[in-house]
């Protein structure tokens, strides 16, 4: 049940409300994945279907593309679009991007920006403007013979944590804000090299924060098949066949996935990111997988990344809380009313100054975040 006492005003600094600022050396996004492919390089990075991927394996087809990408100009400054189905080509494609300093534009986000290529394959090219490109295909015969030629080694790149790591909308978001938003997960949840991360994001995923999450810290990414983030009971199946530890899930689909695992298996947590998550759902989740984490990330629409954590612990009532600001959200309440400093990036454009996010918040004397009881 929400306590009794809490502040519908302004964070207030004496109780440390809302100060989240901690002080992290600044990397990029890509340094750790390749470090951990040098660590652990025979350990599996991928499993789709029946395929698997090893760290060196991803690394070297990720460099290799990385070079021949660097033929076109790209380098820390410029972006590359992807256009690719999820799956094994859009991961390498990713990285490779990502290793050459420039930044990514998912597929349908780039009428603002101009990347200098666009990677895809014959069947996606064959939807694309015949005047857009250049198109690198990569698995036109050509393309591939010309990849193949590349050197596995990691390339070099004058990439800083203040250039873009991806362009969405016309808005640069910087490896540092990307960052510090993976180190955030880790440090809510700790993956280690024994996690299998069922990955299942649609087509396009402007931030594709559970992937580079779990191959930054050495875990298997399982790759759910195209359509499955639309079908929870197809998700379901999926983290039961390939013993999948830990999924992030929309709370309308909370229900259905824990309902049809038939059971805990290997599941450790359930991230669960958006605006609402009622009680009685976080119970009937609790009485499907019993052991089981369920964790809320708070992310009102519009806005890039998780806000706030949760670990809901079975048996709670009332409102289940919105959670304590992550690293790094400076977060505030007027009038009921949650706001966000910036700056942060969100798909309309950047946020900057004080941003109202529409959700309805109070704090406890804990710094707590929880629902306002409606007007």
């Amino acid at each position: 049940m929400r306590p009794a006492s809490v502040s519908a005003g302004p964070a207030r600094p004496a109780a440390g409300y809302g100060r989240t600022a901690v002080a992290l050396p600044p990397t990029t996004v890509i340094g750790p994945v390749e470090a951990r492919a040098a660590r652990t390089p025979g350990a599996t990075a991928l499993v789709a279907g029946a395929a698997t991927l090893t760290y060196a394996g991803l690394n070297t087809r990720a460099n290799r593309l990385a070079r021949h990408l660097a033929g076109f100009g790209l380098g820390p400054g410029t972006c590359a679009a992807l256009a690719l189905p999820p799956g094994p080509r859009l991961v390498v494609a990713l990285l490779a991007v990502l290793k050459t300093g420039a930044a990514y534009v998912p597929t349908g986000l780039a009428p603002d920006t101009a990347p200098l290529c666009v990677v895809t394959d014959a069947a996606t090219r064959a939807f694309l403007p015949a005047a857009g490109g250049p198109y690198v295909v990569v698995d036109d015969p050509r393309v591939r013979a010309r990849t193949a030629a590349q050197l596995p080694t990691d390339p070099g790149r004058a990439l800083t944590p203040h250039h873009p790591v991806a362009v969405l909308g016309g808005t640069p978001v910087p490896h540092a804000w990307a960052d510090v938003q993976l180190r955030a997960l880790q440090g809510c949840h700790g993956l280690t090299a024994a996690d299998r991360v069922l990955y299942a994001a649609p087509a396009g995923d402007p931030w594709p924060a559970d992937l580079l999450w779990a191959l930054r810290e050495g875990a298997t990414v399982v790759l759910a098949a195209p359509g499955t983030d639309r079908d929870p009971a197809a998700l379901a199946r999926t983290a039961r066949r390939y013993a999948a530890t830990t999924v992030r899930l929309a709370p309308e689909a909370l229900v259905p996935f824990a309902e049809g695992t038939g059971g805990p298996g290997a599941l450790r947590r359930v991230l669960c990111t958006g605006e609402e998550l009622d009680r009685a759902a976080a119970d009937r989740f609790h009485r499907a997988l019993p052991g089981v984490g369920l964790h809320r990330h708070h992310r009102p629409a519009g806005l890039l990344g998780d806000l706030t954590h949760h670990h809901c612990a079975p048996g709670g009532q009332g409102p289940v809380p919105l959670g304590r600001p992550l690293w790094n959200a400076r977060l505030s309440v007027r009038d009921e009313v949650l706001y966000l400093a910036g700056p942060w990036p969100a798909m309309d454009g950047p946020v900057t100054g004080s941003y109202r996010t529409g959700t309805r918040a109070v704090w406890d004397e804990t710094g707590t975040l929880w629902p306002a009881a409606a007007p």
